[in-house]
């Protein structure tokens, strides 16, 4: 096993070599771009932050109707009552969580850029 372990790593070394070594040879330079197009982490998280605010809206609205329709369709049923009332909880406090980010985000940049 470590004698494949070892040619495995050997083939993979030279097929790198042969890839960047033509490259080096030519003055070519290998540059690789930001995924994140940005460097400052702040701005990062703030963009992180913005992105939940608008993926989350059309999720918590698609939860509260779904509570309150196991609201309407309880038919008297406390359990089923009881479910659809946790489900609008739940979806209003996740959603509030994210506002809340967003403004300790905001905070946090004020401070910072001060």
């Amino acid at each position: 096993m470590q004698l494949r372990k070892k040619i495995l790593s050997g083939v993979w070394g030279s097929i790198v070599a042969i890839l960047i070594i033509p490259l080096k040879t030519r003055g070519a330079q290998i540059k690789l771009e930001n995924p994140l197009k940005t460097d400052d982490p702040i701005a990062l998280l703030s963009s992180i932050i913005e992105w939940l605010v608008v993926a989350g809206a059309p999720i918590a609205v698609v939860m509260i109707i779904y509570g309150a329709f196991q609201i309407m369709t309880a038919q008297g049923n406390t359990e089923t009552f009881a479910t659809g009332r946790k489900t609008i909880v739940y979806a209003l406090v996740g959603y509030g969580i994210i506002i809340c980010a967003w403004g300790i985000v905001a905070v946090i940049q004020s401070v910072l850029e001060n």
